[in-house]
């Protein structure tokens, strides 16, 4: 009983990174997908629903955070990422999956907008396109490759462990380059 206990207990995590892996791998189509820009500032600028892919953004290295106003842990998690993203300078771009702009919009001003950018995925193609499976989830980026995918929830430990990584790898790419 307890060596089944163990083998279940090592074979779900492995599986679970598996499957984040391969659908990260799976996404390379991502970042031509246009996009609605939720414009959080200005009401009038949002309403006009501005089109954008990922491949329009212009840093090589981002947080893709997929989330909605209508998710309990989503909103649990706000105020880590608020502090994650004041403590680290890499932009996140928030997707509001199957959420409506106008309370994206409101929730964002009411409780802090740590986004750079934020994407409506009213219909879930880029979520679908990314193999996102529930909200919260999260993505790094670097050079428009998803180096990194979790799924669930993250603390201000688990944020800070996130970027670390993602300043790790642009570490070893710019080592790269000039070693070139």
């Amino acid at each position: 009983m307890i060596a089944a206990s163990a083998l279940i207990l090592l074979f779900v995590p492995l599986t679970c990174g598996y499957l984040f892996y391969s659908q990260a791998e799976s996404a390379d189509d991502f970042t031509q997908l246009p996009l609605a820009v939720i414009s959080i500032d200005d009401p009038i600028e949002a309403e006009l629903a501005n089109m954008m892919p990922l491949s329009q953004w212009s840093q090589p290295d981002y947080v893709i955070h997929v989330w909605a106003t209508w998710c309990g842990l989503c909103k649990k998690e706000h105020p880590s990422l608020i502090k994650a993203q004041q403590d680290h300078p890499l932009p996140i771009i928030g997707v509001a999956l199957q959420d409506q702009p106008k309370k994206v919009r409101g929730y964002l001003t009411e409780k802090g907008n740590p986004y750079a950018l934020v994407l409506d995925d009213i219909d879930g193609e880029l979520s679908e396109r990314l193999g996102v499976q529930a909200t919260p989830q999260t993505f790094l980026v670097s050079e428009g490759e998803i180096v990194f995918a979790h799924a669930g929830p993250l603390n201000d430990n688990e944020w800070a462990a996130l970027f670390s990584r993602l300043e790790t790898q642009i570490a070893k790419r710019l080592s790269s380059k000039n070693d070139h």
